[in-house]
């Protein structure tokens, strides 16, 4: 981070703080890192130019979108509806504050479930461009998906070794990777919050 987009530098915030990233998407990416009371966290940094191309972007499609309601290639309402629409969900993307809300809830809704793990948030090492959050390592969906496609039957063995050891999880991990084996991939609800090595 080049700026502090919290109220101090990562140094100073963290008791360490991994500057190469571990995982990245469109418009952020992540660092692990480890708080000063010890507790390992991710921590999801947006892009700092994320926000500007994103709403040049969208000025850029209510611009095209006029062009086609000038020559009314296109219903003008339509076009208007579905730019605001995405110009809305857009913001919301680009608040880290609101994936933490959500987050929240899912984590409040999934306390009863052993099957279900949400990360904990930390507001504290948070605000709308950075989301700070309890680490969960485990095994990538997209790994376990992979190794069925190719048939790599050797690392399945070894993920279903794995589950086997963390009981909590293996009822619907191992039914998740027979389903697979089929040829019929889907992912529980419960999964996708993380599943565990």
């Amino acid at each position: 981070m080049a700026t502090p987009w919290l109220s101090a530098y990562p140094e100073q915030l963290f008791a360490s703080f991994e500057e190469r990233s571990f995982a990245s998407a469109s418009i952020g990416q992540v660092h692990k890192a480890v708080l000063h009371t010890g507790e390992k966290v991710a921590v999801k940094v947006q892009h700092p130019d994320a926000a500007d191309l994103i709403h040049a972007d969208i000025s850029l499609i209510r611009t095209i979108a006029t062009v086609l309601n000038l020559v009314r290639a296109v219903p003008k309402g339509l076009t208007q509806n579905v730019i605001e629409e995405f110009s809305r969900w857009t913001d919301e993307e680009l608040d880290y504050r609101v994936e933490a809300r959500h987050a929240e809830r899912l984590g409040e809704n999934a306390a009863e479930d052993p099957l279900e793990k949400v990360p904990t948030i930390y507001r504290e090492f948070s605000s709308t461009r950075v989301l700070t959050m309890e680490l969960i390592e485990g095994v990538p969906l997209i790994k376990v998906y992979e190794a069925v496609k190719r048939g790599d039957e050797d690392y399945l063995e070894n993920f279903r070794a794995a589950l086997r050891r963390d009981r909590s999880l293996y009822r619907i991990a191992l039914s998740l990777i027979s389903a697979s084996a089929r040829g019929r991939f889907w992912v529980r609800p419960s999964l996708a919050a993380g599943a565990t090595s």
